[in-house]
């Protein structure tokens, strides 16, 4: 009786080896499958995330229209990122990318989108007071930084001027932002990921 159970319980080395060899095979043909898998949902959310970015940025533009100026406005800097690392810039892409928060070329997209941090004067609009202003928060979350942990970034300098593009871009998979800063009909670069929000002149 012991000898019967011993057999039925345990497992030669051939058929264990077998069995991890099988295992391992399946591992390696599966692996790239899941990868691309994943790759894909990455750009996926980022194409998601960049378009919301965008549709917002819209909105509220079309909201303080006139007040984008005062201290703080997004017409004081050339740049509104999310949270995140700084990106790579591509050579020629132009530096204005990397600016950071705190310094006067960029600000924090959540401080216009969600909390009115540059103090917009708020949407009274009525039938006898077209008076337009800040009507948020146009994120219901924050977007958080891009599927590769960077940040999301708006070439807001051209909002007003509308001489050239503005867009929503990400630095894409290999984290470098190859999309020119400054462009006309703009064309995403590399693997960038980019929603025009305004077509240049």
């Amino acid at each position: 009786m012991l000898k019967y159970f011993s057999r039925v319980a345990g497992f030669s080395v051939v058929e264990m080896t077998t069995v991890l060899t099988t295992l391992s095979i399946l591992g390696a043909v599966a692996a790239p499958v899941v990868g691309e898998y994943v790759n894909d949902a990455r750009m996926i959310r980022a194409q998601q995330d960049t378009r919301v970015v965008a549709a917002a940025v819209s909105r509220m533009t079309a909201d303080v229209m006139g007040h984008e100026t005062r201290d703080g406005g997004w017409a004081t800097f050339n740049l509104l990122v999310g949270p995140g690392a700084i990106p790579e810039v591509a050579s020629g892409a132009g530096q204005e990318w990397a600016a950071s928060v705190g310094a006067l070329q960029a600000a924090p997209l959540e401080d216009q989108l969600m909390l009115n941090g540059p103090g917009y004067p708020t949407n009274t609009r009525t039938q006898t007071n077209p008076i337009r202003g800040w009507h948020g928060p146009y994120l219901e979350a924050g977007v958080g930084a891009d599927p590769w942990g960077h940040r999301y970034a708006v070439n807001v300098k051209f909002l007003n001027s509308g001489s050239f593009d503005t867009f929503v871009v990400s630095a894409g998979p290999n984290g470098i932002i190859e999309t020119p800063f400054q462009a006309d009909g703009t064309i995403a670069r590399g693997d960038d990921i980019v929603v025009i929000m305004s077509p240049g002149a």
